[in-house]
């Protein structure tokens, strides 16, 4: 994809953003479309999205909003693919007395 990144969509919305200046909530709506919806448009997949019929491929992301989550690289707990659970990745916190 290119030398530095390591193929985490959610970067590149957090680069274009920094780069392209958008930073407005409708210009971070439309960064996350590019890296999601607007990607398949131009890939043309078949049996993309969450409707009936779909392949329910998806990422879930640990963020309460599209800025939280271009913003703050945030985990992102569940991998999905075909609507099986693929990759579960976990949080842990230690408390040191």
């Amino acid at each position: 994809f290119y030398p530095l990144g390591n193929a985490d969509m959610l970067q590149v919305a957090n680069v274009t953003a920094h780069t392209a200046q958008m930073t407005l909530p409708h210009e971070l709506e439309k960064i996350f479309d590019m890296i999601t919806t607007d990607a398949n448009k131009i890939m043309k997949l078949p049996a993309y999205g969450l409707e009936e019929s779909c392949d329910a491929d998806l990422v879930m992301i640990d963020a309460k909003d599209v800025r939280e989550a271009i913003a703050l690289a945030p985990n992102r707990p569940y991998v999905i693919r075909k609507g099986q659970i693929i990759v579960k990745n976990v949080r842990k916190t230690e408390y040191l007395s």
